[in-house]
This record gives C-alpha cells, structure tokens and sequence, in this order.
C-alpha cells in the first residue's frame, strides 16, 4: 500500500468471508509499532498494532456489514485500510532514489463464500 490509506470495492454474499494477509517492512517497526485500521462499508473491523516483520493473516466476517446495491444474494462492498504513518526507503539517495511512501504490504486476498 502507498501511502497511509488505499482501498477496494468487491462484490460478494452476505456471509462470505474476506482473507488476506498484510506485512510491513518498516525498518523500525519493532521500536515504534505502526497502527493500522481495517473498515468495510466505512463501518470499523479491525483495529491492529504491528510490531514485526511477520505477515499475518486477517479475516473479517461480510455477515456483520450491510452490502451497498444488493441484488440476488450478493451485494457491494468496500474494503478501506488506514495506516498511521509511512516509510521512504531512499528519498535522498541521488544515484538510485526511491521516494515512494510505503506502509503495508496486503496480498493473497481471497473472497470465501
């Protein structure tokens, strides 16, 4: 994720269930943990403080969020994640900069029905 929010829409069933596993590389995330909050449908899931270099594995339940435009079981819904602060890995570096603003890393996102 760049920057300290990002989001995605996605279309499921009511019930479903989101997986996805996130993973910082914030080199001093051991001495200053970085905060990250999880919503869907602007409704907070997850409130988190991570302390390592570990990815780890989140699951957030669809059943307890209403869906936006419901039609035929399944309805539209909006994963948004926050992160309270970012990383530059070499904004001053002039031979190979690197100026991006990094805060999480999500992938293997899978949509359980």
């Amino acid at each position: 994720m760049l920057g300290r929010r990002a989001s995605m829409t996605f279309i499921a069933r009511s019930g479903a269930k989101l997986s996805l596993m996130m993973v910082t590389h914030i080199p001093d995330v051991a001495s200053l943990p970085l905060k990250v909050e999880l919503s869907l449908n602007d409704e907070s899931q997850l409130s988190l403080t991570i302390s390592d270099h570990e990815p780890q594995l989140i699951e957030l339940g669809l059943n307890t969020v209403s869906g936006r435009g419901s039609k035929n079981g399944r309805a539209t819904y909006e994963l948004e994640i926050k992160a309270d602060r970012t990383w530059q890995p070499k904004p001053d570096d002039p031979l190979n900069r690197d100026d991006r603003e990094i805060s999480v890393a999500v992938f293997a996102i899978k949509l359980i029905e």
